[in-house]
């Protein structure tokens, strides 16, 4: 499975929708670029439980994970995250960038290779404007934790990253540690990668401006 194709597959799907945009489209859309590579449809699980096989993460008995891809040869592991502006209320910036950051913790404890293959991990991320600007510009107001969210968001290609939530908005933290309310231990992030990203414009009507996409490696 090249993931350099299923990137740009997936975005070029995406440029072309003019309906509405959920998330589960945001899922399918980037399982049926998985598809163009591999039809076998038994290699793949959505919402499959951390705690179950093959991952087997026992400290997340209720959680799931968004898509699973297992071959003979790799097992993929994939979180997938939409944010955009929403029509009837208002977005909380810093409490969605929690959210990321809690599908990321999840993602950091599944085992490096199950039964001798390998696992990768990954998380997609799609936003529009209001989160893409969220990131660009927190640094201005908060400049530490600010400029951990601007080393993450616009972080360049294949580079490491090192990131430390020790101090953060209370609201980022609940939120980034969702899944792990008896962790007392401060959030950090080692060479996460950003392997993918691209900005586009789209005729759907759900987002407010651009596109802006990130694949990250963790």
């Amino acid at each position: 499975m090249n993931i350099g194709i299923v990137f740009n597959q997936f975005c070029n799907l995406l440029q072309n929708r003019t309906g509405i945009m959920t998330e589960d489209n945001i899922r399918y859309y980037w399982f049926a670029s998985m598809l163009n590579q591999d039809p076998i449809l038994n290699n793949y699980t959505l919402e499959q439980p951390y705690s179950d096989n093959p991952i087997q993460v026992k400290i997340l008995p209720n959680e799931e994970l968004d898509l699973l891809y297992r071959s003979s040869a790799e097992i993929f592991c994939f979180e997938i995250k939409l944010h955009k502006e929403p029509k009837q209320t208002t977005l909380a910036e810093t409490s969605a960038a929690g959210d990321i950051f809690n599908d990321i913790q999840r993602l950091q404890q599944i085992p490096q290779s199950v039964k001798g293959v390998a696992t990768r991990h990954f998380f997609l991320y799609v936003t529009d404007d209001i989160m893409h600007n969220y990131f660009i510009s927190k640094g201005q107001q908060n400049p530490f934790f600010g400029q951990q969210l601007n080393d993450f968001y616009n972080a360049r290609i294949n580079n490491p990253i090192n990131l430390n939530f020790v101090s953060a908005p209370k609201s980022f933290l609940n939120n980034a540690n969702n899944s792990f309310k008896n962790n007392p231990n401060p959030i950090t992030f080692f060479n996460l990668r950003l392997l993918h990203d691209r900005d586009f414009s789209l005729g759907c009507s759900s987002f407010n401006g651009k596109c802006h996409v990130r694949l990250y490696e963790i």
